[in-house]
């Protein structure tokens, strides 16, 4: 047989191939079930119950875009403080500053505001949440603190109750911030991580669905092995400044979105939002 000849047999065998492969491609492709995303949502919920998950959140955002913002961790002007809380009855002393009733410090590279009571009692009578939160929130008016706060849940300490919080912008948290308010028959100790938070005008992020994060959600469950039966109880979304390579803490930067899932008091998962192209 001449090469011609072998030639034009391998050629058609090539063809009659790559048709029978596209057959069984097309084949594939038909027989694939297309889910809306209320389907898929429906089929997540259903795993989690089998999981011993139940989720608890009733209102479930449907927004696949967030603006694109800056986030710079906030200074304080503690002298500033120090006039309004002390009336300008104050010593300063290495950089801490001390009234009658209070000491106000920076802490981490000046990025996170203290404050501790000088006598608090160690074993006062226990207070209501909601009366500790109370005190918490007139303390901060005193403090001349904005009111872009979350609280995500409580510890008791002896008979003090410390409160915890993160900060918000608009209906968005600010992930990597924090604030602690120790609170007895008044407050006794503040410790707060916050920043200044600005939009990039005209810039939006493209986020994943929430029944997506829903389902990453499930798996940092599994592999957490969090017990069961779980609560999930709330969900924000949110903001957050990306740490380093080498784990340092970054204090400025354009910030990614996240899911936030709160699924007890005081524990949350936080899933990555931002979508790939």
């Amino acid at each position: 047989m001449d090469w011609c000849k072998v030639k034009r047999i391998l050629i058609i065998a090539l063809i009659l191939t790559n048709v029978v492969i596209a057959y069984f491609l097309l084949q594939k492709t038909e027989n694939v079930v297309s889910y809306t995303e209320e389907e898929r949502l429906a089929m997540i919920e259903k795993i989690l119950a089998q999981r011993g998950i139940n989720n608890n959140i009733s209102e479930k955002p449907i927004i696949l875009t967030m603006p694109k913002v800056k986030l710079e961790y906030q200074d304080y002007d503690l002298k500033a403080i120090a006039m309004e809380i002390f009336k300008g009855s104050y010593r300063e002393i290495g950089g801490d500053y001390i009234g009658s009733d209070y000491t106000i410090s920076l802490v981490d590279n000046g990025s996170v505001f203290y404050l501790r009571a000088k006598d608090a009692s160690l074993n006062p009578p226990p207070i209501p949440i909601e009366s500790a939160k109370s005190i918490a929130s007139d303390f901060l008016k005193r403090l001349n603190f904005s009111d872009d706060y979350f609280y995500i849940g409580s510890e008791k300490q002896n008979n003090l109750l410390k409160l915890h919080y993160i900060q918000t912008y608009g209906e968005y948290f600010i992930d990597n911030t924090y604030m602690s308010i120790t609170v007895a028959d008044g407050v006794v100790a503040i410790e707060r991580r916050w920043t200044n938070v600005s939009e990039i005008e005209g810039e939006t992020l493209n986020i994943i669905s929430y029944g997506e994060a829903l389902f990453k959600a499930l798996d940092l469950i599994e592999k957490n092995n969090y017990p069961r039966p779980l609560q999930i109880n709330a969900l924000k979304l949110g903001y957050g400044l990306k740490n380093s390579a080498f784990g340092e803490v970054i204090l400025a930067g354009e910030a990614l979105p996240y899911y936030r899932f709160f699924i007890s008091e005081g524990e949350d998962i936080v899933v990555p939002a931002l979508k790939v192209q």
